[in-house]
């Protein structure tokens, strides 16, 4: 995930979603992990900013959810890439 955002401009302006347990510290210790990746880099070409739990990597979004509010994605335009951990805890939707 946080390779695609970097290795070139092909998601700029997109969105990347992260599904975690249904702890939001969990999710944002997802996003702490990514930033990691990047914060002693310094070539100065990858942008990075984190509020939370969501990081802007090189005009990428990447937000994590706690699964028991996965209702809170929706409505988001331009979602190139969700990745689920923990599905197993997620609350499944009924349509009636």
């Amino acid at each position: 995930m946080a390779w695609l955002a970097v290795k070139d401009s092909t998601y700029n302006n997109c969105r990347f979603h992260i599904v975690t347990g249904p702890r939001i510290d969990l999710a944002e210790e997802e996003i702490g992990r990514i930033r990691l990746l990047f914060q002693n880099c310094k070539s100065g070409s990858i942008a990075l900013k984190q509020i939370g739990p969501i990081i802007y990597l090189n005009n990428v979004t990447i937000q994590a959810f706690p699964s028991h509010h996965v209702s809170t994605m929706r409505g988001y335009t331009d979602v190139k890439f969700i990745f689920i951990a923990e599905i197993r805890i997620a609350s499944v939707a009924v349509n009636t």
